[in-house]
């Protein structure tokens, strides 16, 4: 695995905030003058604006000193959340790139298409034409979450989950669960695929979901399998009325 090496920034922030005077204090009154922050833009770039409010506002109630504070944690904050340059990325091989796109597409897709379809009908299958003992629309995701989780701890020659093709022994049930599942699932795999090396693409890898295989060949087999189910699942969602988001029209600027 690559080291990752955090370089120094490559020039400081210079005054992104400062304690001002108020008004008061310019014209030289003689009660004790509040001292406000000056926010610059480079601070309002890379904080959300409700939270530097926020905190802004509780520096004014909390008077004496609290300006100093407040400078200390938003400048801390900017260097937290400003890009440093040359900070070494994790190298992902053109091989396992190759696969890890087509995998990222059906990823989006097959996710947003889970998600698209109300909760309301999540026990929903086919009964209208040869659809006898299919998946209902929940099972279906849930099958795939599983089997995606299967076929990726084959590749790291791991004990895959048992019995995906009923469900797998994941507790998962409703709309939110299964939505967590499947998400979790697809994170656990991309992350896996993107460590294939040509060292090892074709090391002997497998078990009871693919067969005996290569770590290579269950990753295009994973691609292959939620693709297919994705197609399923579009016909469930038309037939219910709903348009799979990556067949709605793109609106026109």
């Amino acid at each position: 695995m690559t080291n990752r090496t955090l370089a120094r920034p490559t020039a400081p922030i210079v005054s992104p905030i400062a304690c001002g005077n108020s008004a008061s204090e310019q014209r030289g009154s003689g009660s004790q003058a509040q001292r406000e922050p000056v926010v610059t833009p480079q601070i309002r770039n890379v904080l959300r604006e409700d939270l530097l409010q926020e905190a802004i506002a509780n520096d004014s109630r909390r008077g004496k000193n609290a300006c100093q504070d407040l400078v200390a944690m938003l400048a801390v904050a900017a260097c937290l959340t400003l890009p440093a340059r040359g900070v070494a990325q994790v190298r992902i091989d053109p091989m396992a790139a190759t696969v890890a796109q087509a995998f990222t597409m059906i990823d989006r897709d097959f996710v947003r298409l889970a998600d698209a379809m109300p909760a309301e009908k999540y026990p929903f299958k086919p009964t209208n034409g040869e659809f006898k003992d299919v998946r209902t629309f929940a099972e279906q995701v849930k099958h795939v979450a599983c089997s995606n989780f299967a076929f990726f701890n084959e590749v790291e020659k791991k004990e895959p989950p048992a019995r995906c093709d009923t469900g797998g022994p994941s507790p998962a049930k409703t709309k939110a669960e299964l939505m967590t599942y499947l998400r979790e699932s697809f994170a656990y795999a991309g992350r896996v695929l993107r460590m294939m090396t040509p060292a090892n693409a074709l090391e002997p890898a497998g078990g009871p979901y693919g067969g005996m295989n290569t770590r290579l060949g269950l990753a295009t087999l994973a691609v292959w399998h939620a693709s297919d189910h994705y197609g399923q699942l579009v016909v469930y969602l038309r037939m219910n009325g709903i348009v799979p988001p990556a067949s709605q029209p793109v609106p026109s600027r």
